[in-house]
């Protein structure tokens, strides 16, 4: 888990200026397994002076121009983030019970049958019952 300080460097390394809404909305993004969307960093993020809506989305736009973070559209068609963290493939798992979507970094990614091709970006999303909601049914 990365710590405040890091995230820091992140963003210098990223020639992104630090203050305290970006490290924040970060530091939510980051540390949860799970995407998120705008919306609930509004929610969550309301009550911090400075934060609106307008800074937040710049902000994620500007994350994801950065390739800091990931956009991905879920199933209802909301926009929701996750930490775009190492050069690894990563997959979605949404789980249809609870509607959260599950970020995991996989380390082999099958080659469904494109030997010859050059595969220049992989985007796995899965739809099933999460481990939560597994065990409760």
């Amino acid at each position: 888990m990365l710590k405040r300080d890091e995230i820091v460097e992140i963003l210098a390394k990223h020639g992104i200026r630090a203050n305290e809404n970006r490290i924040k909305i970060l530091e939510h993004i980051f540390f949860n397994e799970c995407t998120t969307s705008a919306i609930e960093l509004i929610e969550i993020l309301s009550n911090e002076r400075g934060t609106d809506k307008a800074t937040i989305y710049r902000n994620l736009d500007l994350f994801e121009s950065k390739k800091l973070i990931m956009k991905e559209i879920d199933q209802h068609g909301i926009s929701r983030y996750c930490a775009s963290k190492s050069n690894k493939t990563h997959l979605h798992f949404f789980c249809s019970v609870c509607n959260q979507t599950i970020c995991k970094e996989v380390d082999n990614i099958p080659s469904f049958g494109l030997e010859g091709y050059k595969i220049e970006e992989v985007e796995i999303k899965i739809t099933g019952v999460c481990r939560d909601c597994n065990y409760e049914g």
